[in-house]
């Protein structure tokens, strides 16, 4: 198995990614990253899962895979993740960045499989005993976007509020740091696409 930079990405934003899509969210000025979780999965074995924050240099990991042609990245709807690796953490922030066809999405795999779409409900499906938590989902929608003003602050024109408190902050890592293990616990089951559908 070819080593793969497994990672997720928590982003926030003043624009809705659902409404506007991951090109035009990922180049938006206030959209920026919070934290990315990641492990290298290197002879079929899992590293240690890890953060990266904003002001921390490139992931060693990644930048040991950078020229490696059979190394890639796995993500879990790498549509949205090539975006911000493309935009945010690669031009603002110096991570390598992979090209697209050492890219690997276990979101695609898992639905070339007829698993659903989303990480927790294929997990699901799978039986895989790692989930997501209420408690973590709540916090990663509230920190993915700006905290609500008041109509007084709207109207003096106050700037928006990103700011997370350090218990937040303390759930959106752990919270993080699941999704990666539970992505690769997927991949462990289902095997990634096979090599003319990734082609494709």
């Amino acid at each position: 198995m070819q080593p793969l930079f497994g990672f997720d990405v928590e982003t926030f934003s003043a624009i809705d990614l659902r409404k506007y899509g991951a090109y035009v969210y990922a180049r938006h000025p206030t959209t920026d990253v919070r934290c990315v979780s990641y492990c290298l999965v290197k002879n079929g074995r899992r590293g240690p899962v890890k953060l990266w924050f904003p002001g921390d240099p490139p992931p060693a990991e990644l930048v040991e895979i950078e020229h490696d042609t059979h190394a890639g990245t796995l993500a879990f709807h790498d549509a949205f993740d090539r975006q911000i690796h493309q935009v945010i953490l690669a031009q603002r922030y110096g991570w390598p960045f992979i090209a697209l066809e050492r890219r690997y999405c276990a979101q695609a795999a898992a639905l070339a499989r007829a698993l659903p779409a989303s990480l927790d409900a294929a997990a699901a499906v799978l039986k895989i005993r790692k989930r997501k938590s209420k408690e973590g989902v709540a916090v990663m929608k509230r920190l993915a976007g700006p905290r609500r003003q008041s109509a007084q602050e709207r109207k003096a024109g106050k700037s928006l509020d990103f700011t997370a408190t350090p218990d937040e902050l303390q759930i959106l890592k752990e919270y993080a740091c699941n999704d990666v293990t539970m992505m690769l616990d997927v991949v462990d089951h289902v095997g990634l696409l096979t090599p003319a559908e990734q082609a494709i």
